[in-house]
């Protein structure tokens, strides 16, 4: 059987795989996952920036809880709108659509830059653990 396939084997058969390979093969699919979390962590923005600032603005959906049952405005309202603005350099619509994308936009890109240094991180680790085997 081609070894590319072998998370089709059914469970008997993977029972009787050495611990060894299994092993290996949960490095590779935690590789892979810090790889692709890298990945859409460098393309979030870029898709951000792609998109025009006012993509949000005209969604026809009420997706709050509060203005659907108590029609009541609450202080994340409009976040979505204005960190979109926001991240187009367009400052008086983001302070137009939620005033606290002030203090949220730089908290989210602070996050962002974490994000990015851990999967950074985490994916040298693997590299040098690689180069180290070898």
């Amino acid at each position: 059987m081609d070894e590319g396939y072998s998370f089709l084997l059914p469970c008997r058969q993977l029972q009787r795989i050495p611990f060894f390979f299994k092993t290996i093969a949960l490095k590779n699919f935690k590789n892979a996952l810090n790889g692709l979390w890298l990945v859409s962590l460098i393309a979030f923005p870029i898709v951000l920036w792609i998109l025009p600032a006012d993509y949000f603005d005209t969604g026809g959906v009420e997706l709050c809880p509060s203005q659907v049952f108590f029609n009541f405005e609450c202080f994340g309202c409009g976040m979505t709108r204005a960190v979109m603005h926001f991240h187009h350099w367009q400052f008086i619509d983001a302070i137009y659509f939620n005033s606290l994308v002030v203090i949220v936009y730089p908290l989210l890109v602070l996050i962002y830059f974490i994000w990015l240094k851990s999967a950074f991180t985490a994916l040298n680790k693997n590299v040098l653990k690689r180069v180290k085997a070898k």
